[in-house]
């Protein structure tokens, strides 16, 4: 074969391969636009855009390409951003409190807006329980920088209406959000436990304890896998307190103590169980269940090993850290219950023994700022026993600074059990007290019991526009005992009793006239003790 004849075979070759190889990049191209104008667009989520037969060209999908990679790229930064919180934010690591409140509120925005942007967005499932939780970890912050920006702008306080109606419609925001993804889900899918959990944390910053309780329960129930139980049985535990159901509550910490003594959050369970029992007036209960502990806690103060039954449990410096918090109580805690049940000395040696182990520690510098309050309260409240326990009681002198003119001597009372309620009126913190004090005399008047309440004078305010103000709050309220002011100088009625003024304190009377009983600050948790000693006392014979 002659060169010549060789070179346009080779041409001729080389000319049909150039072609065959056009050809198929031009089909492949249409094909190619084709599938992304119809079938691609379909099998990418999104919709061809037509008008009557035809279909519109490529613009509006590039744009739905468009939307779908800024749609992932900002759900990428928010679920990230989330990711970059600290486990504790009260314990911040590697975030100053500045960071971490700076990135809350563009987690926050940033997430409203792809709400906003992207309804159906791919990533919404993910985004929705993400910001949620920046919600609740952020409501308190919210609503105290509420309050004072209102401040700042009114000259006055937010009135309660107002802060109802801000934490409500926070919290709805919230449900909202999860109540849309749960609606996504159906039963036979299981239970949705992330979801269930932000509902339940949700209702119970909300202070909606009995739809928190029921949510708890049922991620309980659900979620046998969780791996955080302790901490959604600690929650509950909380929860059934604060709705008063004291019952459910020691089961729960029952519950606890037998799965979960290894948890960090022991030391709150063990504690949480002795107020259930307590608010449920379980007095003998309650302190039979803190000398049970009470070797448990000094081990734990001390770095010994804690021993429940025949089971040895290690805990961590975190854990045993929470221990000295208790470490630093649990001798008031004994005391203050013996002291209700009328056992003076053995009151007073558990008062003692908690002013040496807290004048100790302060003389350490090792006091907690807990423990420095339980040190004055102790001092106060032993010096009170070992004055008036068992004693007569200190004559109460108010001259006509009695509402309505009516007195009230505990030494004309001789024969009844009496309960004295020290403190200022006005004063919300002490509504509840005074209702229970009236429900107990309407239901034990009969029996003997009589309730007077002495309140401490508010500065130099007009003597008879005190005396008013307090009688128009015993008719609000529908009291009907006895109520009057001390508004001596340095109100002397309250130094009788050793009661601080501007605070609160109950003082109980037995039928001998005789102090029986004393105690600081009384709250509405405090309701079924007060009942209790009442109980104890009236059936005592005179």
């Amino acid at each position: 074969m002659s060169p010549r004849s060789w070179e346009t075979r080779q041409f001729c070759f080389v000319f049909i391969q150039r072609t065959l190889l056009g050809l198929f990049l031009f089909l492949g191209t249409a094909g190619l636009h084709l599938f992304l104008g119809q079938q691609g667009a379909a099998a990418l989520g999104l919709e061809s855009v037509q008008v009557g037969s035809e279909v519109q060209d490529g613009s509006e999908v590039k744009e739905a390409l468009t939307r779908r990679l800024y749609e992932e790229k900002e759900s990428k930064w928010i679920l990230d951003a989330v990711g970059r919180m600290p486990e504790d934010v009260r314990e911040p690591k590697g975030m100053s409190i500045g960071e971490i409140q700076k990135l809350t509120d563009e987690i926050l925005l940033r997430g409203e807006g792809y709400f906003r942007d992207y309804p159906d967005g791919k990533s919404i499932s993910k985004v929705i329980p993400a910001v949620c939780r920046i919600y609740l970890m952020n409501c308190n912050r919210h609503f105290i920088d509420s309050g004072r920006l209102f401040k700042e702008r009114n000259g006055q306080d937010a009135p309660a209406a107002w802060t109802a109606t801000l934490k409500q419609n926070y919290f709805d925001r919230i449900h909202t959000l999860l109540d849309g993804e749960l609606a996504k889900i159906g039963e036979e899918a299981g239970t949705p436990c992330e979801l269930v959990r932000l509902k339940a944390d949700a209702f119970w910053h909300g202070q909606q304890y009995p739809r928190c309780i029921n949510e708890y329960k049922r991620i309980l129930d659900g979620c046998p896998d969780a791996e955080d139980r302790d901490v959604v049985l600690t929650a509950l535990l909380n929860a059934q307190i604060r709705d008063r159901d004291h019952k459910g509550a020691t089961v729960t910490a029952d519950t606890f103590l037998e799965h979960h003594t290894d948890s960090d959050l022991l030391p709150h369970v063990l504690r949480l169980k002795a107020k259930a029992l307590q608010e449920a007036g379980r007095l003998v209960d309650c302190l039979r269940w803190w000398k049970s502990i009470e070797g448990i806690i000094e081990n734990a103060h001390r770095g010994d090993p804690l021993v429940f039954g025949e089971k040895t449990v290690e805990i961590s410096d975190r854990c045993r850290k929470d221990f000295q918090r208790y470490y630093e109580e649990v001798n008031f805690s004994i005391g203050f219950l013996e002291f209700a049940l009328g056992n003076y000395k053995s009151a007073a040696a558990s008062f003692t023994r908690e002013m040496e182990i807290l004048t100790e520690l302060i003389n350490a510098q090792q006091a907690s700022q807990v423990g420095q309050i339980y040190a004055k309260r102790t001092e106060r409240v032993l010096d009170s026993l070992l004055r008036f326990a068992g004693k007569p009681a200190p004559a109460i002198s108010l001259g006509e600074d009695w509402v309505g003119g009516v007195p009230f001597d505990p030494a004309q009372e001789q024969g009844n059990v009496l309960l004295l309620l020290f403190a200022p009126y006005e004063n919300p913190r002490y509504f509840e007290t005074l209702e229970n004090l009236q429900k107990l005399y309407m239901t034990h008047g009969n029996d003997g019991l009589r309730v007077g309440w002495i309140a401490s004078s508010k500065g130099k305010t007009d003597r008879q526009q005190q005396i008013d103000r307090l009688m128009s709050q015993c008719s609000r309220m529908g009291l009907a005992y006895p109520a009057g002011l001390d508004l001596a100088a340095g109100s002397p009625n309250f130094g009788q009793y050793n009661c601080p003024v501007g605070g609160a304190t109950m003082v109980a009377i037995d039928r001998k006239g005789q102090l029986a009983w004393y105690k600081l600050d009384p709250t509405f948790r405090d309701d079924s003790v007060i009942s209790q000693v009442a109980l104890r006392l009236l059936a005592e014979s005179p």
